[in-house]
Parts: structure tokens; sequence; C-alpha cells
């Protein structure tokens, strides 16, 4: 039985597609981080919350290298996730435009 439904196919060309291609973008640049991270980076970023990264901006959250492991950590965690049996699967299968890369 086919899906003819306005809201349903609504839903799946306004929402399903432009989410699944956020995150199949979103995978393939954590991926390209933590590749730069861990060739270029981890040796100089201390797992310190004490060692503050110093990058003359006010009136924003001063970050430690704690602070930028975490991130690294969750984006790493992310790419675990989109890597288990079948996710890259689902969630490239409803993509239509071309990867969108930086």
């Amino acid at each position: 039985m086919a899906i003819t439904n306005d809201k349903a196919v609504k839903f799946s060309n306004e929402q399903v597609r432009p989410y699944c291609e956020k995150m199949r973008n979103l995978y393939w640049e954590f991926k390209s981080l933590a590749v730069y991270y861990s060739s270029e980076l981890a040796s100089i970023i201390p797992n310190d919350a004490g060692e503050l990264l110093i990058d003359d901006r006010a009136n924003v959250t001063q970050l430690s290298g704690a602070d930028i492991r975490a991130f690294v950590s969750e984006a790493n965690n992310f790419i675990t996730s989109m890597e288990q049996s079948g996710v890259l699967t689902a969630i490239q299968k409803p993509c239509v435009r071309h990867l969108q890369a930086d």
C-alpha cells in the first residue's frame, strides 16, 4: 500500500530527508575532525580543567583542555553510534542532495 497522505509526504520531504542529510554531513565532518585532532592536536591539548585556552575572545565561555577533549569524545561517540549496523544505511537512503563538505 502506497503512502500518499499529504502530511506524510510533506513530513518526509521537509523533515526526514533534510535531517538525514544533516546527520550524514555531520558524521563525515566529525570523522574529519577526529582524524585531524588525533594526528595534530591530541598531544598538545591536555586533559586538564585547569589548562585554559587563551584566544583573546571577550564575553565567551573560556574553554579548558578538558572541555575540548570532552567535545572530541562526544564527536567520537557520535561516529561510533553512526557506524553501528544499519545506521548509516538508514540515514543515507533518504538523502537526495550530494554530501556537502567544507
